[in-house]
């Protein structure tokens, strides 16, 4: 299964999310981390003996080695299975993240835990899918990847949360567009009107308003038609 994971990103994705086999020892937990009930790690223990790790922990270089940004919990059932004889849980599969800083603990504080709220988790995803776009655009998305796939990998969600959380972020994208179309739709019709009130080109945005003349006689023809020429004295 871990196998299965390390083959997620190709040689060129990894140069910006490289993916390895790192010592437990050599990773340190996230200070802004709770303690997790013990229930919880010897569940997350069992699961990663019977069904091998099926998402990669995400981890930050550090001066010690690496700090975790998520998957705790993974990490911790390692450590636990190891105590307990297992010790090919030594090493467990990360993918090493170089992203900006303030994202990165966007992501380190809220990315992985169930009590944050699901709007906070969408932004979280709709961060982390503009990652994805940029990256199968360098062509670092291994073929076959789906991006539900890439981004559970990445953010620790299951794939079906990920799903849901593409579907929202695709529906509200889909309102913006039919929003801005019918603005657009009135502005056009704005512009059309002035053209065809002031009897010369207009360009209306959302920004301003141009209209174009032909001299000092068509400028003063067109201000005496909006009311804004000065009457000679």
């Amino acid at each position: 299964m871990r196998d299965t994971v390390n083959e997620m990103l190709n040689t060129a994705s990894q140069k910006r999310d490289r993916i390895k086999m790192i010592h437990i020892d050599d990773i340190r937990p996230n200070q802004d981390n709770k303690d997790f009930p013990m229930c919880d790690i010897e569940a997350m223990a069992l699961s990663l003996r019977v069904c091998g790790q099926i998402d990669p922990c995400v981890v930050i270089p550090s001066n010690e080695g690496y700090t975790l940004i998520s998957g705790e919990r993974r990490w911790r059932a390692a450590k636990l299975n190891v105590s307990q004889g297992f010790t090919e849980w030594e090493e467990i599969s990360c993918i090493i993240r170089e992203y900006d800083k303030n994202e990165l603990m966007l992501i380190a504080a809220n990315g992985h835990r169930e009590s944050i709220p699901v709007e906070q988790k969408i932004d979280i995803t709709n961060t982390v899918l503009r990652h994805y776009y940029a990256a199968k655009e360098a062509n670092e998305i291994p073929v076959g990847t789906k991006k539900r796939e890439w981004i559970s990998a990445v953010t620790g969600y299951s794939e079906r949360s990920v799903q849901s959380y593409l579907n929202k972020i695709e529906m509200s994208d889909a309102r913006n567009i039919e929003k801005e179309a019918k603005e657009n739709i009135h502005l056009k019709a704005l512009e059309n009107h002035i053209t065809h009130k002031l009897g010369t080109k207009a360009i209306v945005t959302d920004k301003y308003i141009k209209v174009n003349y032909m001299g000092v006689d068509d400028l003063n023809r067109i201000l005496e038609i909006i009311g804004l020429l000065e009457e000679e004295l």
